[in-house]
C-alpha cells in the first residue's frame, strides 16, 4: 500500500555560483589570501544548501519507512522510488562536489607548498642534526669503551705483576721458615685500579634524550602465523586483509576451500537511476 509523501526535491547551485560566493572575484580558487574569506561565505551560504539537503534526505527516508508493498503494482512503484533515490543521490553528490572541489583546490595548494615542500625540507634537517648527534654521540661511546678495556687491561696486567712480586717475596719468607711474614706480604699486595677515561661525555641538553626502539623482524611468516593459531602470540599481531578475502570470495565463489573459514553468500539487490 502507497502512502503519499511530497516528493522530494532536490536543487542545488551551480559550480559558477558556488565559486561566485566562495571565492572573492578576481581570485583564482588556488590563492592562499582568499582562504579567510572563503571560509566565511562558506559557513554562510553552505550552511543554508546542507539544511536543505537534509530535509530533503529526511523526506525520502520517510516515504520509503512507511511504503508497503502488497501488490505487484507496489512492487513496481518501490522499483521506481529506489532508481529515483539513485538519481537524487548523484544529484546530492554532484552538489556536493561543487562545494568542495574549489575548497580542495586550495587545500591542495597549502599543502603542496608547505607540507610537500617547505615541511619536508625542514624534516629534512631535523633528521640531518639528528644523525650528526648520534654519530658523535656513538662515536663517544666506541671510544670510551676502547680506553675502558685498555684501562682494564693495563690494570690486570699490573696487578698480575704484583702479586707475582708478592708471591716471589712470600715464598722465599716460608723458606726461611716464617709463614706470618709470607702471609703478611701476600694480604699486603695493593689493588690496581684501572687509570680514569679520560673521553669526553655527551653534554646534557635539556630536551634532547636518547632512548632505546625495538622493532621484531618476521623471518619465518609460516612459523609466526602458526604461533597465533596456536596462542603463543596475541591475535592482534595478525591483519586480516578483508579487502582482499572479499575479492576472492566473489572470484572463486563457493570453490574457494581455505582452512578456518567458509563462504557467506548473500543476495544484493543492484539498481540504475531513473
Amino acid at each position: 500500500m502507497t502512502t503519499q509523501v511530497e516528493e522530494p526535491r532536490v536543487e542545488i547551485l551551480t559550480e559558477p555560483e558556488i565559486l561566485a560566493v566562495v571565492v572573492p572575484k578576481g581570485q583564482a580558487h588556488t590563492s592562499v589570501d582568499s582562504v579567510a574569506v572563503a571560509k566565511h561565505r562558506f559557513d554562510t551560504l553552505i550552511a543554508e544548501q546542507l539544511r536543505t539537503y537534509t530535509a530533503q534526505a529526511m523526506a525520502m527516508l520517510l516515504d520509503a519507512q512507511t511504503f508497503t508493498i502488497q501488490t505487484p503494482e507496489d512492487y513496481k512503484a518501490a522499483a521506481q522510488k529506489l532508481k529515483e533515490t539513485k538519481t537524487i543521490w548523484k544529484t546530492i553528490e554532484d552538489g556536493r562536489k561543487v562545494f568542495t572541489v574549489p575548497l580542495n583546490a586550495i587545500l591542495d595548494h597549502i599543502n603542496a607548498q608547505i607540507k610537500t615542500g617547505i615541511q619536508t625540507i625542514v624534516k629534512e634537517t631535523e633528521e640531518q642534526w639528528k644523525a650528526l648527534l648520534k654519530v658523535w654521540d656513538d662515536e663517544q661511546k666506541r671510544l670510551r669503551r676502547e680506553a675502558q678495556a685498555k684501562a682494564d687491561e693495563a690494570a690486570r696486567v699490573e696487578q698480575e705483576r704484583l702479586n707475582r712480586l708478592a708471591e716471589q717475596r712470600a715464598a722465599r719468607a716460608e723458606a726461611k721458615g716464617d709463614p706470618e711474614k709470607a702471609q703478611e706480604i701476600r694480604e699486603s699486595v695493593p689493588t690496581v685500579m684501572p687509570a680514569a677515561v679520560t673521553v669526553a661525555e655527551t653534554p646534557k641538553v635539556k630536551g634532547l634524550s636518547y632512548r632505546d626502539d625495538y622493532d621484531f623482524e618476521i623471518v619465518d611468516v609460516a612459523a609466526f602465523i602458526t604461533g597465533v593459531a596456536c596462542g603463543d602470540i596475541p591475535q592482534e599481531a595478525i591483519e586480516i586483509n578483508r579487502a582482499y578475502v572479499k575479492k576472492a570470495a566473489n572470484a572463486l565463489k563457493e570453490s574457494l576451500q581455505w582452512p578456518g573459514g567458509r563462504v557467506v553468500k548473500s543476495r544484493i539487490l543492484a539498481s540504475g537511476r531513473a
